[in-house]
């Protein structure tokens, strides 16, 4: 009998043991650095009586940068983003349309829901920032900045307690985009719908 008490209680106090570094795994915080890229559309909704401003569906590669803290569900982290795209400006005089570059960066902090922290599950978020954005290719570039905010959602597989890989769809919008050099100015705002591919790396 009294070896039965203490084959149960050594039992239970390995239990014990066990859930209290699963929970403390799970709630104690850990940084990370992580990097992505993938592929995406962008769009504007500027169009006017002088022409229309078009984006080339297939040229844009985002790259993400970012800088964060998970504890448990919850993340929060920063985000540096680089953007890229070609444009037509398709202007009621011919005369006066142009073809040019995009360049566009973003600074955001983003705030994620992970279903399941230690392995593969869903994770959902959402991020509010600035983006500048530049267009080259007029006679004087273009130039601007507004907030923007973005949602995403996605999967993230850990591979182990330092690394996991993530799928991810995203949305952004710039808020109030004011682009203008010394002889026009522009007012309008961007879109942007795509995937990414990419790797957490925690320490």
């Amino acid at each position: 009998m009294k070896k039965t008490i203490f084959t149960a209680t050594i039992l239970l106090l390995f239990c014990a043991t066990a859930a209290e570094a699963q929970y403390s795994d799970l709630y104690y915080p850990q940084s990370y650095f992580k990097a992505s890229m993938g592929y995406s559309n962008i769009s504007s909704d500027y169009s006017d009586a002088s022409g229309e401003l078009k984006f080339d569906s297939s040229t844009l590669t985002p790259i993400q940068l970012g800088y964060g803290v998970s504890v448990g569900h919850i993340a929060f982290e920063g985000e540096l983003g680089f953007h890229f795209n070609e444009f037509d400006f398709n202007a009621t005089d011919p005369m006066n349309s142009y073809m040019g570059d995009m360049t566009g960066y973003s600074l955001m902090a983003n705030a994620i829901y992970k279903a399941n922290p230690n392995g593969a599950g869903l994770y959902i978020g959402g991020g509010i920032g600035v983006m500048s954005v530049s267009l080259d290719g007029f006679e004087d570039e273009l130039r601007g900045s507004s907030l923007a905010v973005q949602a995403l959602a996605g999967l993230d597989i850990k591979v182990n307690s330092q690394a996991s890989f993530f799928f991810e769809g995203r949305f952004m919008r710039t808020l109030g985009l004011d682009i203008e050099n010394d002889f026009a100015y522009v007012d309008f705002d961007l879109e942007q719908m795509g995937v990414n591919v990419g790797l957490r790396y925690y320490f």
